[in-house]
């Protein structure tokens, strides 16, 4: 990714800016590397499908893991068990020689919700 590109959130406020600029990355793939979307998204859905007993991912998962693919910076925003982790994976799946670093800081935000919780 280079330092003109900002990250894609795909929150609901800005959904739409962000699938517009995702466009655009793939776009400039395409034309710059013969980057085939499309192509990338059946694989990873295949993917996705082989290694969760069949279900299909969701748009948002494809999206964010497209984008990770094409070197964009992402951050997902979702309620727990919606299936944030899945788009990080997705992209080892298809590439085992990728390399990838998740930050997640579970603890420190089960500690905070328990002290909320009991503050109340």
């Amino acid at each position: 990714m280079t330092p003109e590109h900002p990250a894609v959130s795909l929150t609901e406020e800005n959904q739409h800016g962000a699938i517009d600029y995702l466009v655009e990355v793939q776009a400039e793939a395409t034309k710059k590397h013969k980057y085939n979307s499309d192509e990338t998204r059946t694989q990873l859905t295949q993917l996705f499908k082989e290694r969760c007993g069949g279900k299909e991912p969701y748009r948002w998962q494809l999206d964010t893991a497209e984008a990770l693919i094409l070197g964009v910076d992402c951050v997902v925003i979702a309620g727990t068990g919606a299936g944030k982790t899945m788009p990080f994976v997705m992209p080892l799946m298809q590439d085992k020689s990728r390399r990838m670093l998740i930050i997640s800081p579970l603890k420190a935000l089960q500690q905070d919700q328990v002290y909320t919780a009991h503050t109340r």
